[in-house]
């Protein structure tokens, strides 16, 4: 069910790596990408909570993650991603 979220987690790793920063991806690309589709945006943090811990729990893929609220930002949730090396 993941699997899309992984590969594209997958790929923002190598972006990271690359760049030597955390990344924030906006929380709803990562939704879409997930297949989250809820119009309540609280659901879809939990929701995107559980998929992220799945995927970090089932595969070789490590990282942590944070939802914060930026200031000035128009977005409900966003999302900081650490990959660790």
């Amino acid at each position: 069910r993941n699997k899309s979220l992984f590969m594209y987690l997958s790929m923002l790793q190598h972006v990271a790596m690359y760049k030597k920063e955390e990344i924030t991806p906006y929380f709803d690309h990562l939704c879409k990408i997930a297949d989250i589709h809820y119009d309540n945006n609280r659901e879809k943090k939990r929701h995107l909570q559980k998929a992220l811990r799945e995927i970090q729990e089932r595969t070789s893929l490590s990282f942590d993650f944070e939802f914060y609220k930026a200031a000035g930002q128009s977005h409900a949730y966003s999302l900081r991603i650490n990959f660790k090396d």
